[in-house]
């Protein structure tokens, strides 16, 4: 008697270990199954094939879209809270905030689109998106209360200390923009020190110097060889009134003259600003040029 009552007790047991071990299974299945982008239809075939394939009983389980539905809310606010978690056990003295409007994909209706709002942080060595809401209409006051949601939600408020977003004039209008709504709520994070104030305007007068003109005449195929060279030799006479600037602004532009090849160079002759004589030494260079080269080069 004593032994039957043992092997009943075993065999539940071994059952419950069975069950227990395919809900894990199932759960593993579900979470790979949302970060593979499956759909909550095709994820529920593939559940009970697998489930099937290992030997176990599918009636036992409750498998419908409406539970991989619940598992997958689940696992992504549980992902989230840890992401959460260890963004603040090692947060920053400082973040920049980012976001910009985009037509995403509606998560619950096929073939439909929604307006979100991707909201991103960043500071040395991080980049953090923070939330994706969806919103109803894209006004200043709705970004600015999203975005100021997010930064509360994740303890980021004391911590702003820049706004990275386009010029659309829903972002920067005057009164009701969401730049400036952001501002006021977050006022007190923009007290900022003289040496800051020096480097702003520092920064100011080589946007109006230099920046300025070669951000509105770049587009210019033909004229971009003769600006970028120009632009260098600007950069390194500047260089008496600020070292830094200087130097790193050279470094820039170097690393973007990859594509200033010698047919690029020709773009040159048609660049009115040019004047005609160094136009006819670039032809004088051109033909030199060309009777050095050897007829088996």
């Amino acid at each position: 008697m004593r032994k039957n009552v043992i092997s009943v007790i075993n065999v539940k047991l071994e059952q419950e270990l069975c069950t227990l071990r395919a809900h894990k299974i199932a759960k593993k299945i579900t979470v790979l199954e949302d970060r593979c982008q499956l759909s909550i239809r095709d994820a529920v075939y593939v559940l009970q094939a697998t489930l099937e394939a290992l030997n176990f009983n599918v009636e036992e389980y409750v498998i419908n879209q409406t539970s991989i539905h619940r598992c997958r809310e689940i696992y992504r606010r549980e992902r989230s809270e840890l992401i959460k978690l260890r963004f603040k056990e090692s947060a920053p003295n400082y973040v920049v905030v980012h976001w910009d409007g985009e037509l995403l994909p509606d998560t619950k209706m096929r073939n439909t689109t929604v307006e979100r709002l991707p909201i991103v942080i960043t500071s040395t060595n991080i980049e953090q998106i923070i939330n994706v809401p969806q919103l109803e209409r894209s006004t200043g006051k709705e970004q600015a209360a999203a975005v100021c949601n997010a930064l509360q939600e994740w303890g980021l408020c004391d911590i702003v200390q820049a706004l990275c977003c386009d010029t659309t004039a829903s972002n920067t209008g005057r009164l009701n923009g969401a730049c400036i709504l952001i501002e006021q709520k977050t006022r007190s994070q923009y007290n900022i020190s003289d040496l800051t104030k020096k480097a702003i305007g520092e920064i100011c007068v080589f946007i109006i110097k230099f920046y300025v003109k070669a951000w509105f005449t770049c587009p210019l195929p033909n004229k971009s060889p003769n600006q970028n060279l120009q632009f260098i030799k600007d950069m390194k006479l500047y260089e008496v009134f600020d070292r830094e600037i200087s130097r790193v602004s050279i470094q820039k532009l170097c690393n973007l003259l990859w594509y200033l090849t010698e047919e690029a160079a020709a773009l040159s002759f048609f660049d009115d600003s040019i004047p005609l004589e160094v136009k006819r030494q670039m032809v004088k260079a051109l033909k030199k040029k060309r009777q050095n080269i050897r007829p088996n080069d």
